[in-house]
């Protein structure tokens, strides 16, 4: 693609997901507004986070970064992966205008994925984030724990991770950290 061979930093490319050929996914909306600092030259909104159906990745950005961890699985599995091309000086970008269509399969788990989606979003917080983020990203989960027992189960099983986690746990630069914390305003 034009873009990559015009930008050789660029890691990613999140296209506009349509949900069934209409709807467009939030997230994406959510990216066409992204308050991150974005080059003047650089095309489309500059992102910190990506959709995995909905991406064109340079392979050589993904593999450097390490690629999807071992123990995410699918949901949520992408916050931890965008992080770590970023802090390793790749950048990601959100332009509408390249399309993806995604149909999610009607027999899905919604249960199973909010838990998943919980955990590996503690996860991601808990091995990158330095300790005053990790503190305000838990503590609306774990008080949510109390009456949502999906959001209680996908605590229960980031807590689990503990031990590996304290093991691999690098914060990120400052810098990216207050691109990241932009994000939770």
């Amino acid at each position: 693609m034009a873009c990559f061979e015009q930008h050789p930093r660029l890691g990613l490319i999140q296209g506009k997901i349509l949900l069934h050929g209409e709807q467009v996914e939030p997230t994406c909306q959510l990216m066409a507004s992204s308050p991150i600092t974005t080059p003047l030259d650089f095309p489309g909104q500059r992102i910190l986070g990506f959709v995995a159906c909905g991406t064109i990745v340079r392979k050589e950005a993904f593999l450097l970064a390490g690629g999807f961890h071992r123990c995410f699985g699918v949901g949520g599995e992408e916050e931890l992966i965008a992080l770590d091309m970023v802090e390793r000086g790749w950048l990601l970008t959100y332009l509408p205008d390249v399309l993806a269509f995604h149909c999610p399969s009607s027999i899905r788990d919604k249960t199973r994925r909010k838990q998943i989606a919980v955990r590996n979003h503690l996860w991601s917080t808990w091995l990158r984030r330095p300790l005053g983020s990790v503190f305000k990203e838990t503590s609306p989960l774990l008080k949510k724990a109390i009456t949502d027992c999906d959001v209680r189960k996908g605590v229960l099983e980031a807590l689990a991770g503990l031990s590996w986690l304290l093991k691999e746990r690098k914060p990120l630069s400052p810098a990216l950290e207050r691109e990241v914390a932009k994000l939770r305003v």
